[in-house]
């Protein structure tokens, strides 16, 4: 049946077909009897997962009452934290974005969830424009008065500002995904890209447990050093690296914890929790001396001239 397809991919940065198996055996977090493998690229070295499921078979895995992203209710204490997160983070992205003074405050927010972002920016003034697939998702951000499509294609006109947060690391096609931003991007216009750093000091540490592998949803790892190379392939330049996303390492800690308790079958225990409160301070002050280390960099992208 198409939810069991699986596909393999060149990788998306140089191109290459060669890889070598980086982590073999990496379960899925919320179904951890399914495991997936994810390669490096033998020229470049960008990590990925190969085989993947297809672009038909991939919705089962978003599918799943646990997969917060599209989280509104408050039913556990990790729920609550997510929440709270998400709402700090949200005037964090605000705050950077009024920053850079975009001349018509025109706003994409592509994978826009449930559309508290755009909420939050439309109340400052902003002319707001969402994209989402997942329809139950569109459907609460649409209620909001959010004109959300569900296809980039769909879109015309231009913007000042396009956002990514956390959605590269989902995208089948990021070909298609460049060159829409291309063209609904205004010449002096930002690109703004969050991905999980798989180089930060929380992802060595974890390992195969790294929360932010979370397969087979996130099909690509990236390094700093492969999100400028990849932009550099469709004319943009990344001008900024921003560490401003503070709390999605502790966030990520604490899960890769739980992560790692739920595969070798135990409770999280209290030094679990100690362990990875110390391992997200110190990925924290690494992620403040270098933004290349963070583990949630924000990356500020604009046209070549």
């Amino acid at each position: 049946m198409s939810e069991n397809l699986l596909e393999n991919i060149n990788c998306i940065v140089c191109g290459e077909t060669k890889n070598s198996v980086y982590y073999e055996t990496v379960q899925n977090r919320l179904n951890i009897e399914e495991t997936f493998t994810i390669v490096q690229c033998e020229t470049c070295g960008f990590k990925y997962l190969n085989p993947r499921p297809t672009i038909s078979s991939i919705k089962k895995h978003y599918d799943v009452e646990e997969y917060h992203p599209h989280k509104i209710s408050e039913e556990s204490f990790i729920d609550k934290i997510y929440l709270r997160v998400r709402d700090i983070n949200i005037n964090t992205k605000k705050n950077l974005i009024e920053k850079l003074k975009p001349q018509k405050r025109t706003l994409l927010d592509v994978g826009c969830g449930t559309g508290e972002f755009l909420e939050a920016m439309k109340k400052q003034s902003w002319n707001v424009t969402g994209m989402e697939t997942a329809k139950e998702a569109k459907d609460i951000a649409t209620k909001a008065d959010i004109a959300v499509y569900d296809d980039l294609n769909n879109i015309t006109g231009q913007f000042d500002i396009i956002t990514l947060w956390h959605v590269l690391e989902h995208i089948h096609d990021v070909s298609g995904l460049m060159n829409n931003s291309n063209r609904l991007l205004c010449d002096s216009g930002f690109l703004i890209i969050a991905v999980p750093n798989i180089n930060s000091l929380d992802a060595q540490f974890y390992k195969s447990g790294w929360i932010a592998l979370d397969t087979p949803r996130h099909l690509y790892h990236f390094r700093p050093k492969d999100i400028i190379s990849l932009l550099d392939k469709y004319n943009l330049e990344v001008k900024q690296i921003s560490n401003r996303l503070y709390f999605d390492v502790w966030y990520n800690a604490l899960l890769s914890a739980q992560h790692q308790s739920k595969i070798e079958s135990r409770k999280t225990s209290l030094w679990d929790l100690l362990k990875a409160a110390s391992i997200g301070k110190l990925s924290f002050f690494n992620g403040l001396i270098n933004p290349l280390k963070s583990s949630s960099p924000i990356y500020i992208a604009q046209k070549k001239e």
